[in-house]
């Protein structure tokens, strides 16, 4: 768990507080199981934004991303099934088209490159 400053400013609320929360890299292990659990493209689409945009360490992630599978299943997904989860949803129309009206009309998302970078700098870290 870490502290975060955090402040608003509108017209209807002006303050500043201390937020707890938890580390990043335990937050996209928790991302990672939602990635394997869930038909959501967002999922891929958050990993993929903060490898790119932030210092995340990948091992830690999926360090999380074991012990929260541990907790929560009685039998963890192997890499082989992960990855044939993930091919199925990379031809899901639904999957594929989660983000198309969440994101802003100046970013720019390849889903394909996305889901390249995810796979290279953590799901390939599921090999055991």
């Amino acid at each position: 768990m870490v502290k975060v400053p955090f402040s608003m400013e509108n017209s209807w609320f002006s303050g500043n507080s201390v937020l707890t929360t938890y580390v990043l890299d335990e937050l996209l292990g928790t991302k990672l199981r939602a990635l394997y659990q869930r038909k959501k493209g967002r999922d891929l689409f958050d990993l993929y934004k903060a490898l790119s945009t932030t210092e995340v360490d990948p091992e830690i992630i999926v360090r999380c991303y074991k012990r929260y599978m541990d907790f929560s299943v009685s039998k963890p997904p192997t890499y082989k099934q992960f990855m044939q989860n993930m091919e199925s949803k990379m031809i899901d129309p639904d999957f594929m088209g989660d983000m198309e009206n969440l994101l802003h009309s100046d970013e720019i998302y390849d889903i394909q490159k996305a889901y390249e970078i995810v796979k290279e700098k953590i799901i390939d870290r599921l090999i055991e």
